[in-house]
C-alpha cells in the first residue's frame, strides 16, 4: 500500500504488524489503513511480529499503543479479533508459565491477569531492568486483552494486581496515606480517572454495604433481644433460688408437723390403750359384778329389791366417776 506526502511524493504504507512495529507510522494510523486491506496479518506475521515484541521493550511498546486501540468497542469485529488474538499471544510468548493464559475452561480474565502480574513481581526481585519493563509492559497487555471482553471488571482486576504484586495484606491507614501522598502531586488529569474510578468502586460496593447495614441492624436487634432474654434469664434464676429457698423452708416446716404429727399420735395411741384398758378393768370388775348382782337380787322369790337398789346405787357412783374422769382427760 502506498500514501502520498505532501509534495506529491509516494510512500509504502505498512501492510504487516512487523513493518508496523519498525516504523514510525502512529498506530491509529495503521489501524485506519487496516480497513482497507484484503487480508489482514496472518499466523507467521503475527509470530513474526511476537519476536520482536520479546525482544526489544520499545517495540513491545508500539505493540500496546495498537492493541488499546485496536480492541475497543468501535472497531471493526475482525480487527478488533485478530488485536485480541495477538495480545494473547503475546502474553503467553512472554513466559512459559504463561502459555496457558485464556485457554478455553481455564481461570478467569481477572485470575488471568493475577497470575501475569505474579511474574512481574518475579521480575522485580530479580532486578533485571529490562525484564522488569518488558514483565510491566506485559502486564499492560493482559489488562488491555481482558478489558476488550465481556463482563470483565477493572476494579476486580486492578484489584488482583495489587494482590498478585503485594501478597502481605495491606495495612488500611498505611495503603491510604500511600495513596494520599500520589494524588496530591498527581496531574488534574489522573486526579479525575482516579476519582471515577473511585466513584466505580463505591456503586459497586453499594448493595455491599447495603446489605452490610442492613445485617448490622438485624444484629442490633438480636443483641437487644438477647440482652433482654439474658434479663429474663437472670431474674428467672433470682426467683427460682428464691422459690427453691422457700420450698427448703416449707419443706423443713412439713418435717417438723410431721415429727410432732407422730407424737401426737403415738401420745394418741398410748392413752388409747390406757382408756380401754381402763374401760375393760372397769366393765368387768366393777359394772359386770354389780349388774349381775342386782340381776341376781331381783331374780329371787320374792325379788330382793332393797339389795338390787343397794347395786344399781354403786353402778351410777361408778358411772359418775368415770363420766368425770373422762372429762378431765379431755380437757
Amino acid at each position: 500500500m502506498t500514501a502520498e506526502k505532501q509534495g506529491g511524493e509516494k510512500i509504502d504504507l505498512p501492510t504487516t504488524l512487523t513493518e508496523f512495529l519498525k516504523a514510525e507510522m502512529p498506530a491509529a494510523k495503521f489501524l485506519k489503513s487496516m480497513n482497507d486491506m484484503a487480508e489482514l496479518p496472518g499466523d507467521d506475521d503475527q509470530a513474526e511480529a511476537l519476536s520482536l515484541c520479546l525482544s526489544d521493550a520499545k517495540y513491545l511498546a508500539r505493540a500496546i499503543d495498537l492493541v488499546r486501540l485496536g480492541t475497543r468497542g468501535d472497531i471493526d469485529r475482525r480487527i478488533r479479533r485478530l488485536m485480541q488474538n495477538w495480545c494473547v499471544q503475546i502474553v503467553r510468548g512472554s513466559h512459559p508459565d504463561l502459555a496457558e493464559f485464556r485457554r478455553i475452561g481455564g481461570i478467569s480474565p481477572e485470575g488471568g491477569i493475577s497470575k501475569v502480574a505474579s511474574k512481574l513481581k518475579e521480575a522485580r526481585k530479580k532486578d533485571d531492568k529490562q525484564k522488569i519493563v518488558i514483565a510491566e509492559q506485559i502486564l499492560r497487555v493482559s489488562l488491555i486483552e481482558a478489558a476488550s471482553r465481556p463482563g470483565f471488571d477493572i476494579s476486580n482486576g486492578l484489584v488482583e494486581i495489587h494482590r498478585s504484586l503485594h501478597l502481605e495484606r495491606p495495612d488500611k491507614k498505611e495503603l491510604s496515606a500511600r495513596l494520599e501522598k500520589y494524588f496530591l502531586r498527581a496531574p488534574q488529569k489522573v486526579i479525575e480517572n482516579a476519582s471515577a474510578l473511585a466513584r466505580l468502586l463505591r456503586q459497586e460496593t453499594q448493595p455491599l454495604r447495603d446489605e452490610i447495614s442492613l445485617l448490622r441492624g438485624k444484629l442490633d436487634q438480636v443483641e437487644a433481644k438477647n440482652t433482654k432474654l439474658i434479663e429474663e434469664h437472670e431474674s428467672l434464676k433470682l426467683n427460682i433460688a428464691q422459690l427453691r429457698e422457700e420450698n427448703e423452708k416449707l419443706n423443713s416446716e412439713i418435717d417438723a408437723e410431721k415429727g410432732k404429727l407422730v407424737g401426737v399420735q403415738g401420745g394418741a395411741d398410748h392413752d388409747r390403750i390406757e382408756l380401754v384398758a381402763r374401760f375393760r378393768s372397769t366393765l368387768k370388775k366393777k359394772i359386770q359384778p354389780n349388774v349381775e348382782e342386782a340381776s341376781e337380787g331381783l331374780g329371787h322369790s320374792p325379788p330382793n329389791v332393797e339389795f338390787a337398789k343397794h347395786r344399781v346405787k354403786l353402778l351410777k357412783r361408778l358411772l359418775e366417776e368415770e363420766l368425770e374422769w373422762l372429762d378431765q382427760s379431755l380437757d
